[in-house]
């Protein structure tokens, strides 16, 4: 069996996830698996009895259309699923959720199992029992086929960027410093990590390939009076027609202007901003912490303040969580490091949100690699107060997540939205003295009871009310506003771009703005 090993990857060591050898005389047993929702256990080795609802009802094994593996994917991308707790070492974690079914070993090889939906959990060496000979050529990988060196990594292949197939978009279960994630990487890395392509031996062609849609950056907004503009692709960065990537944020800024934050298919964060007259002032990369050229994230965060100043967060490649402000003038400050929950030095995050309130202050919501929620307050004279963390539904407990967003009102209040851990939307709102009321699950389309989401954001106007954005189970994306007394619309599926009556949607993001606007954006799915 493969060794462990450390790599290299820029400038953090990182353990290899695929070896994972199983021990001599293990046991494959199946674990129990919750109704709804997801899950997390450690324990000895498991096997996977469901591919949950985007298996469409087969057995783990069977056969896998390239377009279902790429979705199997990114739900463990949306969701943030973290690395196996111990590493490459027992006892491992196992992840179930109702996308995907499980239980799936949480690194890389348990990553591509769970997206191939195979039966066992297969390691680096061992997937090649189910895949066929090596690809002629790295450049003759297909959406859902993989690159793989046996001895270290594998990753799962979702597209190329350019026409000469130089760099391509991967995602994968990569450290035990960081959730899954997808990223941009070139055939020089791959030739120098010594991957070779494979195609599972199941995989059936559709012809519903990746649309170009997916991870593309759209933006709209909507009219103080109800009405939307409709959505419109945005430029990308250095003259590209379009810009491709995740983990968008965008806020408002007292003089009607608007500042987006992406993180690119590089890995690296970017900002632009749009002038109340509608103009851009196009992509640009962030400095890295530390000096370094670039920033490279999973996620981001934003929020304007009085002052017309910004508020930034980012999680770095590193899994900690940084802090910088962007000031009125444009000047950006370094980007600095956030101290942890009880005394610990940094603050491993897995999802944020930040906003401001009128006294100057911002507060944060992060969910941790434990994916409970805490919350922090940045005084206005630069103190932090520390993070705390939030009970969950029902008071019992602490609020497990996937996706939180928090919006300050004109009333010095904060309306906050998360995604259980199963799967649905909870609201929530803290006081301006602090207080807090309690999480209450949000309806959802159509009368339905809850409101089963994957990405949630949300964000205040003027006259007090409170609008969400949100990708539903079904992968579009709901519109919902909550009006100052308190009663919530229920949400409503938004049009998609050129005429088609939904969009599809991984990420989204929207701000208000003071003449009643609210700016929108969203990546395709």
């Amino acid at each position: 069996m493969p060794s462990r090993r450390s790599i290299l990857r820029g400038a953090t060591a990182v353990v290899a996830a695929g070896a994972v050898p199983m021990a001599a005389g293990a046991v494959s047993k199946a674990a129990a698996a919750p109704a709804d929702g997801n899950s997390l256990v450690t324990g000895a080795w498991l096997r996977p009895s469901s591919t949950g609802s985007l298996g469409n009802g087969a057995a783990p094994g069977g056969r896998v259309t390239r377009s279902q593996v790429l979705a199997r994917g990114r739900v463990w991308v949306d969701l943030r699923v973290p690395y196996s707790p111990n590493g490459l070492d027992s006892p491992w974690g196992w992840w179930y959720d109702s996308r995907t079914g499980g239980r799936y070993r949480q690194d890389c090889s348990g990553f591509v199992s769970m997206a191939w939906q195979l039966a066992s959990n297969l390691n680096t060496n061992s997937l090649l029992g189910v895949s066929s000979e090596p690809l002629a050529s790295l450049q003759h990988a297909q959406p859902g086929d993989v690159f793989n060196n046996t001895n270290t990594h594998v990753m799962l292949f979702v597209r190329w960027t350019d026409s000469n197939r130089t760099r391509a978009v991967v995602m994968e279960q990569w450290s035990v410093q960081g959730p899954t994630r997808q990223r941009e990487v070139s055939l020089a890395e791959l030739t120098q990590r010594k991957m070779k392509a494979y195609s599972y031996d199941h995989i059936l062609d559709d012809a519903g390939q990746p649309s170009p849609s997916q991870g593309r950056l759209f933006h709209q907004y909507r009219r103080a009076d109800g009405s939307w503009t409709g959505f419109a692709p945005l430029n990308g960065y250095d003259g590209a027609p379009a810009f491709y990537g995740h983990g968008v944020a965008i806020t408002g800024t007292p003089d009607g202007s608007s500042q987006i934050l992406a993180v690119g298919t590089d890995g690296n964060v970017y900002h632009n901003a749009r002038y109340s007259s509608g103009s851009w002032t196009g992509f640009a990369p962030l400095p890295g912490y530390d000096g370094a050229p670039r920033f490279a994230a999973s996620s981001t965060a934003i929020a304007g303040a009085p002052d017309g100043s910004a508020q930034v967060l980012a999680v770095g490649n590193d899994g900690n969580l940084y802090h910088s402000i962007r000031l009125g003038s444009g000047h950006w400050n370094a980007f600095e490091p956030l101290a942890g929950y009880d005394g610990a030095p940094r603050f491993a995050a897995a999802g944020i949100s930040i906003t401001t309130t009128p006294d100057g202050f911002a507060q944060v919501l992060a969910i941790g690699n434990d994916r409970n929620v805490y919350h922090n307050v940045r005084r206005s004279s630069g103190h932090w107060n520390g993070f705390e963390p939030i009970n969950g539904y029902g008071g019992g407990g602490r609020m497990v997540a996937s996706s939180v967003s928090i919006a300050g009102a004109p009333d010095g209040s904060a309306q906050i939205v998360a995604v259980g851990d199963d799967g649905n939307a909870y609201h929530r709102i803290r006081g301006a003295n602090g207080s807090w009321t309690e999480f209450a699950p949000l309806a959802g389309p159509g009368g339905a009871h809850r409101f089963g989401a994957g990405d949630v954001a949300v964000t205040t106007t003027p006259d007090g009310s409170a609008q969400l954005l949100a990708t539903g189970h079904d992968g579009n994306v709901y519109h919902d506003v909550r009006s100052a007394s308190g009663h919530w619309q229920g949400p409503a599926p938004l049009p998609g771009y050129d005429g088609a009556p939904r969009f599809a949607a991984r990420r989204v993001a929207i701000a208000g703005l003071p003449d009643g606007t609210a700016q929108v954006l969203a990546t395709g799915r």
